[in-house]
């Protein structure tokens, strides 16, 4: 067989009712019909045949076999997918059967480098698939198709003719200084920056979508952290108690908010206490708001503000904080302009995780936190991706300070060759090989 047949299963961490096997590979076709047995003798393009999957004698399953050819398949390669019941003990007979015939099983990400290697994709596109799977909501999907779909390659590419462009104008404007000179090339420049400006701009909006909004819920014992928390969540995920210090340790889980993917960190009450192990709990919330990009701080409206509440509000330093004055729907004796005077640049805003009031409020107020444009759909860029955008705009900036000091174009050009270099990190243009191994290394099976 020859050496790039490589098969894998489909969902096989779990039992479901189908279990699909995908061969990729110039002998794809003679591997996986070699277990064929049913009616066809030929198999067409994207036509589905039903059969009997068979080693000599012994029926290992019956299944559909769905044949797709070269090149117009996801690996560039000619491709057999087999749909058999999705048992463990099934698939794993198959894959057997299948890696007696020269098969053997795809490594991660395998799938989806064949289809970069193959020209199919290029590397900003094929990252996306893994975007893809792992999108946490539908904002985060749609960002994450609009790079599928060579949203962001495109802008790059443009950007890249551009400075190619550029590098051709400085060209010409050696052999015939007296036409061409910085007044011509310091405009072109700018204009390209400020299209890595926007690019940049979308970039960091993208992580919100992709990486999704850190929030810690801090505050005192019994204050109703863990009620709020729940309610964000929509679902009783913590135990929610009248006796302070119930919570002990962070608790973080995902949740879906306006759209945006919000890793919410549930944590323990903060006070004096000889508690060994409440201590290290409030040692972690402390270590939860430091880390969180938004802090939602709790205090009890039906209670009077605390004197120790201090030690916890310098958690809030810095940070996008909103101060919750929750159970509202108690009595209130925590003084508003208090809070207002004692948190300075926070929001506060006033909720009950009991009866759900200001709760929507509360929602809106997390999703203005991630600060994501409403005119425009973002790119779910990577950190590498962004990194080599800010590296190229960089590039665009030394060029233009060359520009303005009237150096000559060739010490701008320079500048500008480095810039297709980064911008083409993007889409694996000038990527060294290592670096493509490691990103494909993080895609899971199947893909």
């Amino acid at each position: 067989m020859a050496e790039y047949v490589f098969g894998t299963i489909c969902g096989a961490a779990a039992t479901g009712a189908v279990g699909i096997i995908r061969v990729s590979g110039p002998e794809a076709f003679a591997a996986a019909f070699g277990l064929y047995r049913g009616r066809a003798e030929r198999f067409e393009n994207r036509r589905i045949y039903y059969g009997m999957i068979a080693e000599g004698d012994e029926t290992l399953d019956e299944a559909l076999f769905l044949p797709m050819r070269a090149p117009g398949t996801y690996t560039t390669e000619d491709v057999v997918e087999i749909q058999c019941h999705g048992g463990q003990a099934t698939l794993a007979r198959v894959m057997a059967a299948l890696t007696r015939r020269g098969v053997r099983l795809a490594e991660p990400g395998e799938f989806t480098r064949r289809a970069y290697l193959g020209g199919r994709v290029d590397l900003a596109r094929a990252e996306a698939v893994m975007d893809i799977v792992g999108a946490k909501t539908d904002a985060s999907r749609r960002a994450a198709f609009g790079m599928l779909s060579g949203g962001l390659s495109e802008a790059v590419r443009r950007v890249s003719d551009g400075v190619l462009d550029t590098l051709a104008a400085i060209s010409a404007a050696i052999d015939f200084p007296d036409e061409i000179g910085a007044d011509d090339l310091s405009p072109r420049v700018a204009v390209l920056s400020s299209r890595l400006d926007e690019l940049i701009a979308s970039a960091e909006n993208g992580s919100i979508l992709r990486d999704g909004l850190s929030a810690a819920v801090i505050g005192r014992p019994n204050a109703g952290k863990s009620s709020i928390w729940n309610a964000l969540l929509g679902a009783d995920r913590a135990i929610v108690s009248p006796i302070p210090g119930t919570t002990r340790d962070a608790l973080r889980e995902w949740a879906n908010i306006g759209g945006i993917p919000v890793l919410l960190t549930d944590t323990a009450g903060i006070r004096e206490t000889d508690d060994e192990i409440e201590r290290e709990g409030a040692r972690r919330a402390e270590r939860a708001a430091d880390e969180a990009r938004l802090v939602l701080a709790v205090i009890d409206a039906s209670r009077e503000t605390d004197p120790a509440d201090p030690a916890f509000r310098s958690l809030s330093a810095g940070k996008n904080t909103v101060i919750l004055l929750n159970k509202i729907d108690l009595p209130e004796k925590t003084v508003y302009n208090d809070i207002i005077k004692d948190w300075p640049g926070a929001r506060v805003m006033r909720v009950s995780a009991a009866t759900g009031e200001g709760m929507d409020e509360l929602r809106r107020a997390v999703t203005d936190a991630a600060g994501l444009p409403s005119d425009a759909e973002p790119f779910s860029v990577s950190a590498r991706q962004k990194n080599a955008l800010v590296s190229a705009r960089e590039c665009l900036a030394r060029a233009e300070r060359t520009l303005a000091e009237g150096l000559s174009g060739e010490f701008a050009a320079i500048d500008l060759t480095e810039c297709r270099e980064r911008l083409g990190e993007i889409t694996g243009e000038t990527l060294a090989e290592d670096v493509i191994d490691r990103i494909f290394e993080n895609f899971c099976l199947g893909k």
